[in-house]
């Protein structure tokens, strides 16, 4: 074995005779303990750095030296870097290894499901198909006893048609003696009718002549009934004419009477207003202007003889209250107008 110290100088003299690349694998920790495990490299490494003579003299520079380390850190960071990668590349196939397996065994799974599929959708076709013969069978084994039924139901079908034909005679002969004795009872019954009828007819005839009488009788009794109401209408206009007379006798005698009264007044106070005269003191003027009328006066007046008119019953009394009534129901444009007379 080759000792350490000659181990470590080993990158500093042998390596300089090889290439860039061979320089870059001895530099590697992994190619450090190949040569470790087996002299023989270090050997074919130390006639390589024999040949090289800087190696051989040691001589060597600072700045070659601070290159060399750059140089061997460079290359272990890329050994590392290529390691690192390696892991990777490694890991990744490991991996693909995993997911190809997985992928496998799912597909065999799948496979298996499918073909127990297959195997139960076999079985179940073949279930179907034994269930779909029985039903065969069934079916025709159904239409045989459908066939011996129609059979037996058109030998029924044929004696009832037979049978019925019988009847169909026998009735033809019933309804032959019932149709010659229905038209017999017939021409009785038109005959009946024809005598009802006729019957009928006269006595029509005979209640439409009292009809007639009834409602000429009826007739005469309303013209009767309308000359009566148009007599007691007539005599009640008459009373009707009497009374308004009566009362315009009534209303002119008692205009006569306050005419009558007031002429008494008057000559009352001519003899008074003589006396006084006789005294030595002044006469009123009889002729002198009178007070003017109030507006309740004149409407009054004039009012009085269109009540007495619409109501020819009432009294002097109600006449005069049914005079106030409407006069105090008056409007001020209706009483307007007797105002300006009063004032006037």
């Amino acid at each position: 074995m080759l000792s350490s110290r000659l181990l470590f100088a080993l990158p500093s003299l042998g390596l300089r005779a090889f290439s860039a690349p061979a320089r870059t694998r001895f530099a590697s920790p992994a190619v450090f303990a190949s040569f470790s495990a087996r002299p023989s490299l270090w050997a074919r490494s130390f006639a390589a750095a024999a040949q090289a003579p800087k190696a051989l003299t040691g001589v060597q520079t600072k700045a070659q030296k601070e290159k060399e380390r750059e140089q061997k850190r460079k290359a272990q960071e890329k050994d590392k870097a290529r390691i690192a990668k390696e892991k990777e590349v490694e890991k990744e196939r490991k991996a693909k290894e995993v997911e190809k397996a997985k992928k496998a065994k799912e597909s065999e799974k799948l496979a298996a499901s499918k073909l127990a599929e297959r195997e139960k959708a076999k079985k179940a076709k073949e279930t179907e198909k034994a269930k779909a013969d029985k039903e065969k069978e069934k079916v025709r084994a159904d239409k045989e006893k459908e066939k011996v039924k129609a059979d037996k139901e058109k030998e029924k079908v044929k004696a009832q048609k037979e049978k019925e034909k019988e009847q169909k005679r026998k009735a033809q002969e019933k309804d032959k003696a019932r149709i010659a004795k229905e038209k017999e009872v017939e021409k009785e019954r038109k005959a009946k009718e024809v005598e009802k009828a006729k019957k009928a007819k006269e006595s029509e005839k005979l209640a439409a002549s009292k009809l007639a009488e009834r409602e000429k009788a009826k007739k005469a009794k309303e013209t009767e009934k309308a000359k009566a109401d148009k007599e007691k209408e007539k005599v009640r206009a008459d009373k009707e004419k009497e009374k308004v007379k009566a009362d315009k006798e009534k209303e002119k005698v008692k205009a006569q009477k306050e005419k009558e009264k007031e002429k008494a007044v008057q000559e009352k106070e001519k003899e008074k207003a003589l006396k006084e005269k006789e005294k030595g003191k002044r006469k009123k003027d009889p002729n002198a202007p009178t007070r003017p009328s109030s507006a309740w006066i004149l409407y009054s007046t004039e009012i009085r003889p269109t009540i007495l008119k619409s109501n020819p019953d009432l009294k002097i009394g109600d006449v005069s209250k049914e005079a106030a009534k409407r006069y105090k129901s008056l409007s001020d444009a209706e009483l307007k107008p007797y105002l300006d007379k009063a004032a006037a």
